[in-house]
């Protein structure tokens, strides 16, 4: 489907709106688990899992957000 701006009766469903809103979504959430993951105040194990959890969904966030719009 082929987004049109000019045709106001368009209807556009809940996997248009993903397409749009989820790499940002995702990105998001990386960044919580990132800020989550620099807080003294939680365990060593856990700061470094939500590291890891958080660099994750952000370079899948990037990934799906720059690279899989070029080259797909």
């Amino acid at each position: 489907m082929e987004l049109n701006t000019l045709n106001p009766d368009a209807e556009y469903g809940l996997m248009d709106a993903l397409a749009v809103y989820l790499p940002f979504f995702i990105g998001l959430i990386a960044l919580v688990l990132i800020v989550l993951a620099v807080l003294p105040k939680l365990p060593k194990p856990m700061r470094i899992l939500f590291g890891i959890a958080g660099g994750a969904l952000l370079f899948l966030a990037l990934w799906y957000f720059i690279f899989h719009t070029n080259f797909s």
